[in-house]
């Protein structure tokens, strides 16, 4: 009986593929070539720095990035060496990038799947390594730490030999929070923010299991587990365990020989030793004494990365960042309702950034301005609350903007913008779109906000010194950050005023209270509380002049328990806003600014603090002060004018010390570099402290093609899975016998460009396919020219025959986005089918010969990230359309259209839910037969010879449709085609394992139950008798008889498998069950070397 239902879904499915042309080529089975893009925005002209032991590549304005990070380099390398006890071989490449946008714009780690196996590939590890500007110089340093950490462990572990990759990249599979926890540690120390992040989860009982550590937690986990191995053991065990490392090719066995512990042991030594670290303060310290503020769980997903108090105090704007898609939303507290200003990215598996985007209200309450990065470029961006308009305006020549506050009135902005490779103070102002630069200098201006009616700015520095005028000292430091005020009314001002003087201490996030009472965030404890500044000046000395002295008294207002990560104050309301990380999620407390109160006693210092017990014990907040100088008026209101400097005089000293400086300058050392300020700043001077540190002469970047990537593996798939020719005297597919696939990758440095080169080579060495290729990636429209043979034999039909297929194509791409992209192929195929020679009607039989032409256009989405092998989260999705015509006849016209769409579901820790819909159809002149049935890369597939293929369809080429466990191959056929699968793989080891596992056998190993659903038909549906399969000719002259069949056309299968990396080959084993016409068919086992769809 026929299902109606089953009729009508595939009805539509068809029809929707036939309305929406797009690329998804069924060349052979599930295999589909998916993946995501990088957007070239703007075009990079590399330059480059050649150091004797590194090379320092930069672009545009990067060259004061470039420098820095030579000399940080240069500093770190040799510290890191020594520790590890190793040396690095060979020089070191190293890509500076203006900001993380830019690096989002480049080549740098975007693969490209040639294979449908694991097996026998090998990446080069090289000596690369990349950094972007984040806005702070204390960033960028921890960036080249890690950054150098990984180079040189990857040198250890491999002993710094390309061989010794290829051999151990198939055994040694280190977890991340072995590695990015060992970066983390050497790079970052035991800074606050790790401090507190570990706090939490350990007090949460969130790091009692490695095995069960999540991606986002693992380099806070693991940065605690070395930091513990260090205190207990010693650091000079560190380099021991990770030599071992590359002898035993197993982290545990390394604990173990070293340590004398499992890692589950050391794991619960670690959780124990912090317990009580952490749990003797947490009674004393306390959360922020303002409301806690709950926001819905889909309102918050991810990690809120900004926060602004709304002028009136009743709403409260945030921004959210998960795995690179951000939010922005209001919540209104009165109303408790939620308005979505901004969505924007995707969750995938790629650092985000989360410096962007920024938000503050203006004052009148009505408009939330937010700055993003985008298309290459910095933008200002106004929502108005009552329309739900945007409006942008770009900043110009700014690289990036780390932080912003409006003024008062509404009309300007301050902010903290990089440019020219500095991070300085901006004056924007709205109405003209121009921008007043107020600082000029190395030290890196943070966190800006206006003060005294926007007269004057807070902020933060790292600066040494509170003159504008003082020579700067560009060799990496760790000087803590401070707050000063700008007076922006004195144009001629050679000084800051501090607020500030804390050695070792950070303070950040400043803003006004009420006039000359300031309050910040400071780790003065190790934990980030709120401070309180009140500044004050008294008469220090009266003669011919009054000498006044300016200082601040400074008291902690809170003590918590938990980090302050970001402060936002209402100036008008006196309410602030402040975000917390607590039980694993940052949290928002909303209140008065009166609630927390001076604390009469010093904060007892955290876990932090206590690592450097000399720093707690000598430490004293030096004293903050400002000597001003004023003529003394006499009773008589005479002016005493004994050594009285006039105002003309002040100024014509300004220009003296101005010119002594400028003079020292001409005295450099001829090596160093003088650069020259914008004229647009108010202050105009600053000059380099002179050094041994040499910069060699800049060059250009040429291309320069390394090794990337070796493969060699058994397959058994062609090199180029191209439509196989249709033999019409006997129709059957000609599956691809064991073979071995070489290829090699050669990549750029920058890794725009690739160049491909593979080999099939067959066991009886005649029937081998070629492949080469070549990518240009270095612009926003990606290119790539690919010239393939494939040659298969067959020895199904009259004669034996082999097929030699060369095609050449051009293929253009232009993403959209990371995740979307249209592509448009142009295709030229020459197809040679030669008959044997086996007897006198085999000489006499032809060769034929075909030369084709045709285009391929393709859409791609791929939001997928990879949690495992074979395991994926997310959505990938193609749509194609495709035509083909023989160049010389007539008649030849041959059209496909078909889409595929795979969605991958996170069940429960590891275990995953994957389900796929794909569907196909030809039509013209001529036309591709489908052949359901089997699996993909199965090996001895079986072929249904009792259907039999109708030779008046117009039939010229042939493929498969699979997966479709349960029958084999020509179960069902026809020009069209749709299937359903779904699958729940379990990798049943790591799933239980409470521990990492560390046998890649067992890692891998998944259990895999399956159910599919699918036909293949002729006509314009299964039920239509058009459709080969329901009827059969029976012909006895001078009478044909046509029967129609009463079978069901959609076919069923189920069953379960195992799969496991074995040899470094992902190996699948499946038994299944097919009903056809509600029938069960019996059991059919399938062997295949293949990740599943």
């Amino acid at each position: 009986m026929k299902n109606k239902g089953s009729n009508i879904i595939l009805f539509l499915l068809v029809w929707f593929v036939a309305i929406k042309p797009a690329h998804s080529q069924f060349y052979s089975g599930s295999f589909q070539e998916f993946g995501k893009n990088r957007v070239q925005e703007v075009t990079f002209f590399w330059q480059f720095y050649d150091f004797e032991r590194f090379r320092i590549f930069f672009y545009g304005s990067g060259q004061e990035h470039a420098e820095y990070a030579a000399k940080s380099i240069h500093k770190n390398l040799q510290e890191l060496e020594s520790f590890f006890e190793t040396e690095l071989d060979g020089k070191l490449d190293v890509l500076v990038f203006n900001r993380q946008s830019d690096f989002r714009q480049s080549n740098i780690g975007l693969t490209n799947d040639i294979t449908s196996n694991v097996g026998g590939k090998n990446n080069i590890l090289g000596n690369k390594m990349f950094l972007y500007f984040e806005g702070t110089h204390a960033e960028m340093d921890i960036q080249i730490r890690t950054s150098l950490c990984e180079v040189l462990v990857n040198k250890m572990v491999y002993q710094g030999n390309w061989r010794e990759v290829v051999r151990g990249s198939a055994k040694i599979d280190l977890p991340s929070w072995f590695t990015e926890g060992l970066y983390s540690y050497k790079s970052a120390d035991w800074e606050q923010d790790i401090s507190g992040i570990v706090r939490d989860n350990i007090l949460n009982e969130e790091y009692n299991n490695l095995g069960r550590i999540s991606e986002d937690q693992s380099r806070y986990a693991g940065h605690a587990l070395w930091n513990y191995i260090a205190q207990v053991y010693g650091k000079e065990v560190i380099p021991q365990i990770i030599y071992l490392v590359s002898i035993s090719r197993s982290f545990e066995s390394s604990f173990r020989f070293v340590l004398g512990k499992t890692t589950s042991a050391l794991n619960a030594d670690m959780v124990k030793h912090y317990k009580n670290e952490f749990s003797k303060k947490e009674e004393v310290q306390k959360l922020p004494a303002q409301e806690f503020i709950p926001l819905k769980k889909r309102k918050n997903k991810g990690e809120i990365t900004q926060l602004a108090i709304s002028p009136d105090g009743n709403k409260i704007a945030y921004s959210t960042n998960e795995l690179g898609k951000y939010f922005i939303w209001i919540y209104d507290l009165g109303t408790n309702k939620y308005t979505n200003v901004l969505k924007r990215g995707y969750k995938i598996d790629r650092k985000e950034d989360k410096s962007f985007p920024l938000i503050d209200w203006h004052p009148n309450g009505k408009v939330l301005a937010f700055i993003e990065e985008r298309e290459g470029a910095v933008f200002f961006n106004f929502y108005d609350t009552d329309s739900k308009k945007k409006t942008k305006l770009q900043v110009q020549k700014i690289d990036k903007i780390t932080s912003f506050k409006y003024n008062h009135s509404g009309t300007q902005f301050v902010f903290s913008g990089v440019q020219n490779g500095k991070t300085d103070l901006f004056l924007y102002t709205i109405l003209g779109n121009g921008y007043l630069k107020l600082t000029d200098d190395f030290y890196d201006e943070i966190h800006p906000s206006f003060i005294e009616n926007s007269t004057k700015v807070i902020f933060s520095s790292n600066r040494k010194s509170d003159s504008l005028y003082s020579k700067v000292d560009k060799s990496p430091n760790n000087q803590s950050f401070d707050v000063f005020i700008y007076d922006l009314t004195n144009k001629f001002q050679r000084r800051l005023k501090r607020v500030t003087n804390t050695p070792e201490i950070n303070e950040e996030y400043p803003f006004e209270l009420k006039p000359r009472e300031y309050t910040y965030l400071a780790n003065k404890n190790g934990v980030r509380n709120r401070y309180i500044a009140i500044f004050d000046s008294t008469i220090s000395a009266v003669d011919t002049v009054i000498t006044y002295r300016y200082f601040s008294k400074t008291s902690a207002l809170t003590n918590y328990k938990r980090n302050a990560t970001l402060l936002d104050v209402n100036t008008s309301t006196k309410q602030i806003g402040m975000l917390i990380y607590n039980e694993g999620s940052y949290q928002i407390f909303k209140g008065n600014a009166s609630a927390d109160r001076m604390i009469a006693n010093e904060l007892l210092p955290s876990d932090f603090k206590n690592q450097d017990e000399d720093f707690w014990k000598n430490k004293k907040e030096s004293s903050v002060e400002i000597i001003s100088v004023s003529p003394v008026i006499s009773d008589n209101n005479k002016i005493k004018t004994k050594n009285y400097q006039f105002e003309k005089e002040e100024k014509e000293k300004l220009k003296e010390e101005v010119r002594e400086d400028k003079s020292t300058e001409k005295k450099k050392d001829k090596n160093e570099m003088v650069f020259m300020n914008p004229t647009n700043a108010i202050s105009t001077k600053t000059s380099v402290v002179s050094s041994r540190f040499e910069l060699p002469t800049r060059k250009l970047y040429n291309i320069n093609f390394t090794l990337d990537e070796v493969v060699s593996q058994l397959d058994n798939n062609f090199i180029n899975n191209s439509y196989q020719v249709f033999n019409a005297s006997q129709p059957s597919f000609n599956n691809p016998n064991v073979n071995v696939f070489n290829m090699v990758q050669m990549k750029d440095l920058m890794e725009d460009y690739r160049l491909i080169g593979g080999v099939n080579l067959s066991f009886n060495l005649r029937d081998n396919d070629y492949l080469l290729s070549f990518e240009d990636l270095s612009q926003r429209i990606d290119k790539k020219y690919m010239f393939t043979r494939q040659v298969y034999s067959d020895e199904n039909g009259s004669y034996p025959t082999r097929t030699m297929i060369h095609e050449f194509k051009y293929r253009l791409k232009y993403p959209f986005s990371e995740v979307s992209s249209i592509g448009l192929t142009l295709n030229l195929r020459n197809d040679m089918t030669i008959v044997s020679s086996v007897n006198r009607a085999s000489l006499e039989s032809p060769n034929t010969y075909r030369n084709m032409g045709g285009a391929k256009l393709e859409y791609v989405f791929d939001n997928t990230f990879n949690r495992g092998i074979n395991l994926y989260e997310g959505t990938r999705l193609k749509l194609f359309g495709e035509f083909y015509n023989e160049l010389t006849e007539s008649q030849t016209d041959f059209f496909v259209l078909g889409a595929d769409i795979r969605n991958y579901q996170k069940i429960h820790r590891e275990l995953t839910f994957a389900s796929r819909i794909a569907t196909s159809t030809s039509f013209g002149n001529r036309k591709l037969v489908y052949y359901m049935g089997g699996v993909d890369g199965g090996f001895n597939p079986q072929f249904n010879n009792d259907n039999i293929i109708p030779t008046d369809q117009g039939f010229a080429f042939q493929t498969i449709a699979t997966p479709m466990r349960g029958f084999i191959q020509n179960t069902r056929f026809g020009n069209s085609f749709a299937v359903i699968n779904t699958e729940l793989r379990w990798p049943i080891f790591r799933y239980f394992s409470q521990y990492p596992v560390q046998s890649k056998f067992l890692s891998s190993f998944q259990i895999v139950s399956f159910a599919d659903a699918g036909t293949a038909w002729t006509g314009p549906n299964p039920y239509s008798l058009e459709n080969s399969f329901n009827k059969r000719e029976v012909s006895q002259k001078p009478i044909t008889v046509i029967i129609e069949n009463q079978r069901e056309p959609i076919i069923f299968g189920y069953g379960f498998g195992l799969r496991a990396e074995i040899f470094g080959y992902f190996v699948r084993y499946d038994w299944s069950w097919g009903i056809e016409d509600g029938v069960n068919q019996g059991r059919i086992s399938y062997f295949s070397l293949s990740l599943d769809f």
